[in-house]
């Protein structure tokens, strides 16, 4: 992925292998070679390049992957974030399930504070012109609509507790389903097209992104919006990464 840097650029310094290794003591990496499994010397080893020669049957192979579980073991330790209330995880078989409370949506609040306005604006027209009756009738009319959208959302607002986002992980797909929906459409994805999760913060709220790749390239997808919480948007970044293989990378220039 190509992302344009504000910073100057600066070359980076050579790594060498005990550097490597330093970063991450308690983690072993054996190389082998992929095509006679012969053990691989470290002396045949270029870490910078991220090639390997196999003195066995001379063959040259990328050892890109081993390199990035290297330097992305000792992060992951030393930031391992716990798992933070508000969050279940559930096991079966080779499935998991992460339940986490929906984040109550804000331009959702923004409408119905707009409709609330209405309704009591009406509401006041009507009692001052109880005495027409035409004109009083087609306010009563007209001001009961945004009342029940408006009593609708409290009533949302009193039962959030049992509003819960569901993200089911298993070998080929990842769903993410709103119960209830919300006016939210069930998502499903191919875990084989998500090349990473990052979190943005944006207007005082965190949202868990995700990047696609798709036959007409790249797509950036918003997964959780209005999320109060950093700790639960890094913690379900942090799973959902590790539960469908994906290597923390360098995330675009507006993650946090």
């Amino acid at each position: 992925m190509n992302y344009k840097h504000k910073t100057k650029y600066k070359e980076k310094e050579e790594e060498t292998l005990d550097e490597l290794l330093s970063n991450s003591p308690d983690i072993i990496k054996k190389i082998e070679c992929p095509y006679c499994s012969s053990s691989i010397p470290a002396h045949n080893l270029n870490i910078n390049e991220k090639i390997a020669k196999c003195g066995e049957c001379d063959s040259l192979f990328s050892i890109d992957k081993e390199i990035d579980e290297l330097k992305s073991s000792n992060f992951v330790a030393e930031h391992e974030i716990i798992r933070p209330e508000g969050i279940d995880i559930f096991h079966y078989k080779e499935e998991i399930d992460i339940s986490v409370n929906q984040p109550l949506n804000v331009g959702l609040q923004l409408i119905t504070a707009f409709v609330f306005v209405i309704a009591f604006t009406y509401s006041l027209l009507l009692l001052v012109l109880s005495s027409k009756i035409v004109l009083s009738t087609i306010l009563l009319m007209t001001t009961i609509i945004p009342w029940l959208f408006c009593f609708f959302f409290f009533y949302k607002l009193s039962n959030r507790s049992k509003h819960r986002i569901n993200i089911s992980i298993n070998d080929r797909y990842m769903t993410v389903q709103w119960r209830p929906k919300n006016f939210t459409k069930d998502q499903y994805f191919d875990i084989e097209d998500i090349e990473q999760l990052y979190v943005s913060k944006d207007r005082g709220y965190y949202c868990l992104n995700m990047i696609i790749n798709g036959l007409e390239g790249q797509k950036y997808i918003k997964l959780i919006q209005y999320m109060k919480s950093l700790p639960h948007a890094k913690y379900l970044e942090q799973e959902i990464e590790k539960n469908i293989g994906i290597i923390d990378k360098k995330p675009p220039n507006d993650a946090i």
